[in-house]
């Protein structure tokens, strides 16, 4: 039976699939730290959970939000009001209505954006180079100390993952324990916008691939937007763009 892969739009993918490539050089396991955020409130607007309150349940689906409904109304041919980003962390808030916000902010995330985005990621860049990947924070031993942990040992109005780095200063030293999260860095602003790389997004952007799904016009607007200046609009361009590079390598080469 064929398999067919599930896209992945997190720009990350290509720095951890460079770093599991020179990692793979020396050694065939290693370990890293996914699930620290999640459990532990590693995530910046993690600080704004309170100000959200019960409001989260209207619009909160995950760290990672990239278009609004009426940029999607715009560039896509069939739009259906009906189905909604919300529809799918619904039954999520009804199991954790009676949870503090920072809480219910960290489970929509578990169970999501860790499960549908950083796994992925994971598996399918350490599995490329040959290289296994264990994720130790992710232990359900883990899991069970930070599901018991009051939300002000996790952030506060200075510092994320307020009782893990505190542990972890006891060990290393305070400007690495404490130091500010930075996530991984990858250039794509850059290649985007330099014409001596972004060819194949122009080529597939206007391509009659594209246009099975998306409204030309609309999508290059949004690219020509971004070369002007607009920077906000990357996330968008590199969300297109993978699943265009997806569906022409499983439904148009295969």
């Amino acid at each position: 039976m064929y398999h067919m892969e599930q896209p992945l739009g997190d720009a990350s993918a290509i720095v951890f699939a460079i770093a599991c490539q020179e990692t793979a050089k020396h050694t065939k396991l290693c370990y890293s730290g996914e699930g620290a955020d999640e459990f532990f409130g590693g995530y910046n607007m993690y600080r704004n959970a309170d100000r959200y309150g019960d409001n989260l349940k209207n619009f909160y689906v995950g760290n990672t939000n990239i278009m609004k409904e009426d940029e999607k109304q715009k560039i896509l041919k069939s739009y259906n009001p009906e189905v909604l980003p919300i529809h799918l962390v619904k039954p999520i808030y009804d199991e954790i209505e009676n949870l503090d916000p920072l809480t219910k902010m960290s489970d929509i995330d578990i169970q999501i954006w860790l499960e549908g985005d950083i796994y992925l990621n994971v598996d399918k860049m350490s599995t490329a180079a040959g290289l296994e990947i264990r994720m130790p924070l992710t232990d359900r031993r883990i899991f069970d100390i930070a599901s018991r942990m009051p939300s002000a040992y996790k952030v506060n109005e200075e510092q994320n993952k307020v009782a893990f780095r505190t542990a972890a200063a006891k060990v290393l030293p305070e400007e690495i324990a404490f130091r500010k999260k930075l996530g991984f860095i990858v250039p794509i602003r850059i290649w985007l916008a330099d014409d001596r790389y972004n060819q194949d997004v122009r080529e597939k952007f206007q391509s009659d691939m594209a246009a099975e799904f998306f409204n030309l016009d609309e999508i290059g607007k949004i690219f020509e937007e971004y070369i002007q200046g607009n920077s906000d609009n990357w996330r968008k361009i590199w969300t297109i763009y993978t699943f265009l590079v997806w569906y022409e390598e499983y439904f148009i080469k295969k």
